[in-house]
């Protein structure tokens, strides 16, 4: 085995003949991955499963998911079609090195949601606004609130920072037709931002996940509980795909 390293690329050679290259890139993960499996003497089976991008998936994700015929599998749930939306932010979190156990457990709550029409509906808003997961599993969305934090429609529910919400599950409608129905709405940044005078930050149980509405272009999701995390000001917007702590900056 050969290597080439300079400073924007590593070049190695296999003793079959097969060469693969790694770019440097800003905040490449890969690229510092295989410069340590270097330094370390790593064998050719690990530095092939950090060059090759489908192997890569495996080591990753420490045997969780492969990549076959360019379908994302999970191998402890092979019956379960990952969609291409899940799989493209698969592949992102693991292009930004963020821990596989937080994409694992999202997709694990997110079996336990009794609707299949749920989580389909679910998949045009990730499709189209990304998906924010903490350590938990769960996901990070914001919500528009009256002044004193209330809820707008009704006034009645508060959303000071740590309190909690849920309803049953049976009265909240999972039709996407359904633009206004009984249940908690919350959703992206440009569709929360359009409600009240202060906004917040919930966290949402993928498994309490109800429905996705058509209307405002599916940016708003129905749900039966969520936890209020934190207020946000209108000069802050989340930015990080992972994190436990959600890190703020200007939306400039």
């Amino acid at each position: 085995m050969q290597t080439f390293i300079s400073k924007n690329v590593i070049n190695v050679t296999f003793d079959d003949g097969t060469t693969k290259a790694i770019f440097r890139q800003e905040g490449s993960l890969r690229y510092q991955q295989v410069l340590d499996a270097l330094k370390k003497n790593a064998s050719e089976q690990e530095l092939r499963a950090i060059l090759d991008g489908q192997l890569y998936i495996k080591y990753w994700a420490a045997g969780r998911f492969e990549i076959t015929d360019n379908k994302v599998i999970w191998l402890s749930h092979p019956e379960f079609p990952i969609p291409q939306g899940l799989a493209d932010r698969l592949l992102e979190y693991a292009a930004n090195g963020y821990p596989a156990e937080a994409f694992v457990a999202f997709l694990d709550r997110l079996l336990q949601n009794p609707s299949n029409r749920s989580v389909e509906t679910f998949l045009s808003f990730v499709e189209r606004h990304g998906l924010t997961i903490t350590e938990r599993g769960t996901f990070m969305a914001y919500k528009g609130c009256n002044s004193d934090l209330k809820d707008v429609h009704t006034g009645t529910f508060d959303n000071s920072p740590g309190t909690r919400h849920k309803m049953p599950r049976q009265l909240v409608s999972d039709d996407p037709a359904h633009a206004c129905h009984v249940g908690f709405h919350c959703g992206s940044w440009e569709y929360a931002s359009n409600f009240g005078d202060r906004m917040i930050l919930v966290e949402v149980d993928p498994k309490d996940l109800v429905c996705v509405p058509y209307d405002c272009d599916c940016q708003k999701i129905r749900c039966c509980e969520y936890l209020v995390v934190k207020e946000v000001t209108p000069e802050t917007k989340m930015r990080s795909f992972f994190s436990d702590e959600p890190e703020e900056t200007d939306v400039e």
